[in-house]
């Protein structure tokens, strides 16, 4: 059975769109830009801050290197300070997670979201629980990259093919192909099933008894 794992966070272990579309709205207000609603934010999300951030400015803004990175430092500020307003973890989530604890699992989360905020939210919503806890815009590349990814596994004491690779979208999927590792989707994140299926997932968690099925498949 699998005993190594890597989460992905926002739409995975956490829905969180509703502090991401604050806090871009929040930021936008500075700048007098209309504010985005939640499809908006949903269509842009995955890639990191500065992709993220780009896909949500208005389309006929002067997008300069040098403006999006004002905008990205505003709008990481703001988040910062209020990303944990709204954002919560998904209903199965601590069932699973305790699941894996007591049976002696290692667990990590790798994000594409900044690594500071990652790591703020993780140990808020999901203390002492996590052995490795690694976020965007530090010295690995983004997720589909495999660099992070792999830097977990050799942190766990994993190889690559003994790690089940969990997220709620095609990067993840691509992630977890790209590293070698097994990619597996959740039921409820922000991206469909059927495309998780169609990008690679060896198998879609839905709830506890699903993901038990998943984590007892292999290894």
């Amino acid at each position: 059975m699998f005993k190594y794992f890597i989460f992905d966070l926002d739409g995975t272990l956490a829905y969180t769109i509703g502090d991401l579309r604050n806090a871009m709205n929040m930021t936008f207000e500075k700048y007098g830009f209309p504010l985005v609603d939640d499809a908006k934010v949903l269509a842009s999300v995955n890639h990191g801050t500065k992709d993220f951030v780009r896909k949500c400015l208005p389309e006929k803004t002067e997008k300069t290197d040098d403006f999006i990175n004002e905008v990205i430092d505003e709008y990481l500020k703001i988040y910062g300070e209020n990303c944990l307003l709204y954002t919560k973890p998904y209903e199965h989530v601590n069932d699973i997670l305790d699941h894996c604890k007591k049976n002696g699992a290692k667990m990590a989360v790798f994000s594409n979201k900044h690594d500071p905020c990652t790591k703020h939210i993780v140990k808020t919503l999901f203390p002492n629980v996590f052995d490795v806890v690694l976020g965007g815009g530090t010295e690995f590349p983004h997720k589909p990259q495999p660099d992070g990814a792999l830097y977990i596994a050799d942190i766990l004491g994993a190889k690559p093919d003994e790690v089940a690779f969990i997220g709620d979208s095609d990067v993840d999927m691509a992630t977890a192909i790209n590293a070698g590792m097994h990619p597996f989707g959740v039921s409820w994140g922000y991206r469909p099933a059927e495309l998780l299926t169609e990008k690679g997932a060896e198998g879609i968690i839905s709830d506890l008894d699903s993901f038990l099925c998943i984590a007892n498949k292999k290894v």
